[in-house]
């Protein structure tokens, strides 16, 4: 693409921004790849840990679903989460209930102070 006027002529290599942006190998890419890595190690560090598992899971199931992924659908983005489900016949979200509570279950959050290891790291 080729933008102009008074004898000024830019030019935009549409291929190389999109290869920037939106290529899996390319520099955003690994930015939100090391971004993805700091929040699940942090994520896995909070999340808590029964000593003897909890409703016939062993101990450490949520710490050791905990993952993130580089999606490309829709532009690129990182997904970091746990994969955990309840064990109780209603695959329920369990790092979601234990994020954000339930009727039965306080609150502990452990992902999203996790987002705080973000704070001042050059990606």
């Amino acid at each position: 693409m080729a933008v102009g006027g008074r004898g000024i002529r830019i030019e935009v290599d549409d291929a190389a921004i999109h290869d920037l942006v939106s290529s899996p190998n390319g520099p955003v890419a690994k930015a939100l790849t090391r971004a993805g890595e700091i929040v699940t190690q942090g994520a896995k560090r909070r999340a808590p840990v029964s000593p003897r598992g909890s409703h016939g899971r062993p101990s450490g199931y949520l710490r050791s679903s905990i993952g993130w992924e580089l999606r490309t659908e829709h532009g690129l983005r990182t997904r970091v989460g746990s994969y955990a489900i309840t064990n109780d016949g209603r695959d329920f979200d369990y790092g979601l209930a234990v994020e954000v509570g339930t009727r039965k279950m306080a609150a502990q959050p452990y992902l999203r102070p996790a987002l705080d290891d973000l704070n001042g790291v050059t990606l």
